[in-house]
């Protein structure tokens, strides 16, 4: 005999095959099929804010490439989403997050219209109508978010929950689970007439730099545009997410734009042409205090249309895998031996550049500057380590000194601008890496998370949590200086942050030394979360952007 099921009980089994891993917080709109899903062997990770929910799907699928889950209730329960919904989007990352229009009445007060919302944020949207339709429905929510690379909502309808499926429907005939972690579509090919304006347009540049961003972030593009580097005598840069992509290469230069080092940044400036490999052309990446494009050549290739609607000034636009394009103009393009040693010259002065030798180190009497903090930290952090990093001032430098060995291990909350999402990103990365997960984070940030703290506790995951804590909102604190007022208004009085984690169960210590730093023993993955508070001085800025 057929076992009859409702449509909660169907959800939650889904659920239970499809995503292992599950954020969420329960509400009236999910609370039954969570507890199905519970019982069928899926792990819940029961968030203190939803924000952290989206965020952690968020965190997980940047890990693993792989479509992630979150799970909240109406009305409220979604709009505390979405700040993390809108930062998720614009990173492009694939999750489905799941919520429940209430039923009709006017007496219902957590009636919200989810459709506006999502369309707001960015994201899709899809409605399980019906019982009937319930596999195809969500198995759609899923491919559109592979496919569509951005956040799907699904409003599961509170007159849709618990409703018995009908006979055709049975968990006996439960679609096959997706675990991709593959695009959706396969990258266009190249068209060759696009090639071929490539071909011209690189033809006529006299001292070429290519860029290679997050869309080339796979063996095969990094192998053959390593290659068409070395046949152009082209410098290799990258973006902040695409970074390390070439390390070890004879013609890396490290990063472009705004934390780019000294002779880096004096090399991109006598550039005259720009090959751009699945890279975003932001004034962070295309500008250190002038813009580097500005008169140059710019061929960019990208698999995604919109990027180079994005971009602004782009003379060649090539639709099309990034590895595919390199390859392909590796064969057309000849040869520039007496190009490739000069290159190898400029390159190898960037590879002995020593950031040391040319800072000092600012100190008004309290604390650490995060420059000398980032730097000491980055000899005693694990080599081989996922770095997440929320807002805040720290970035200008901390970005600069702390990153993992690998490429495509650094990643930030920052397409937004929003504080305050870093933590639960790593929680969320933390769930699948393989790698020890670094969050750098600052005290403002932090403290608008602070209850994300007891969901890393209670789920047991390993984070190790550095915030940079100069007592203030440290941005508006540089701001009010910069117009004249008191930076003092920007100072808040924080708790102790080391007693407050220790509070909900972390393992947490205060270092305001150098010295201090370079004594922990940090080279193995914490086991329990871990929280450093690095005192830093408000006084000392290190905008380099």
């Amino acid at each position: 005999m057929t076992e009859v099921v409702n449509t909660s009980q169907y959800l939650g089994r889904f659920l239970a095959e499809w995503t292992p891993t599950l954020f969420g917080l329960m509400g009236d709109a999910n609370m039954r099929y969570l507890s199905e899903y519970m019982d069928r062997g899926g792990r819940f990770v029961t968030v203190a804010h939803e924000a952290a929910a989206v965020s952690m799907a968020d965190g997980r699928a940047r890990v693993t490439g792989a479509v992630g889950t979150a799970s909240v209730t109406h009305g409220p329960g979604f709009t505390n989403t979405l700040t993390a919904l809108t930062e998720a989007a614009r990173y492009r990352s694939p999750i489905v997050v799941f919520t429940g229009s209430t039923r009709p009445g006017r007496t219902v007060f957590q009636q919200f219209d989810l459709r506006a919302a999502a369309d707001a944020a960015g994201a899709g949207f899809e409605s399980l109508c019906a019982a009937a339709t319930l596999p195809e429905d969500l198995i759609r929510a899923y491919r559109r978010a592979r496919t569509e690379r951005r956040p799907i909502v699904v409003d599961f309808p509170a007159l849709l929950d618990g409703e018995p499926l009908p006979e055709h429907v049975t968990t006996a005939s439960m679609p096959v689970p997706d675990h991709s972690t593959t695009p959706a579509q396969v990258p266009p090919v190249p068209a060759p007439e696009l090639i071929d304006a490539a071909v011209r347009a690189i033809t006529a540049i006299e001292r070429p730099v290519i860029l290679a961003g997050r869309g080339a972030l796979s063996p095969g593009a990094q192998d053959a545009i390593g290659r068409l580097g070395c046949l152009l005598g082209a410098p290799l840069a990258t973006t902040l997410l695409a970074r390390g992509l070439f390390a070890g290469h004879p013609l890396d230069i490290g990063l472009m734009g705004g934390l780019s080092f000294g002779p880096t940044v004096d090399l991109l400036r006598e550039a005259d042409g720009f090959i751009v490999f699945g890279a975003g052309l932001n004034a962070f990446t295309a500008g250190d205090r002038t813009n580097l494009l500005a008169g140059r050549t710019v061929i960019q290739i990208d698999s995604d249309p919109a990027a180079f609607e994005d971009s602004g000034q782009v003379d060649v636009a090539v639709l099309g895998d990034a590895g595919a394009a390199a390859e392909a103009l590796a064969r057309r393009l000849p040869d520039s031996p007496d190009r490739v040693q000069e290159s190898r010259q400029r390159a190898a002065a960037v590879h002995g550049f020593n950031p040391r030798d040319h800072y000092r180190t600012d100190w008004t009497g309290y604390g650490l500057s995060v420059r000398d903090a980032a730097l000491a930290l980055q000899e005693v952090l694990p080599a081989d380590k996922f770095v997440v990093s929320d807002l805040g001032r720290f970035i200008a430098t901390s970005w600069r000194h702390i990153s993992g060995t690998a490429p495509g291990t650094f990643t930030h909350t920052g397409t937004f601008g929003s504080i305050g999402l870093g933590l639960s990103t790593a929680l969320g990365a933390a769930t699948a890496s393989e790698r020890p997960v670094i969050a750098l984070v600052g005290d403002g940030g932090l403290m608008m998370s602070i209850g994300e703290l007891g969901t890393a506790a209670r789920a047991g995951l390993p984070v190790f949590l550095i915030v940079f804590n100069d007592g203030a909102y440290g941005a508006e604190y540089s701001k009010l200086a910069g117009y004249g007022l008191d930076p003092d208004r920007s100072l808040m009085d924080w708790p102790d942050l080391a007693t407050l984690a220790r509070g909900f169960g972390w393992e947490a210590r205060t270092v305001s030394s150098v010295e201090e730093i370079r004594a922990l023993d940090l080279t193995q993955p914490v086991e329990v979360p871990t929280l450093l508070d690095v005192r830093v001085d408000p006084q000392v800025d290190h905008f380099e952007w």
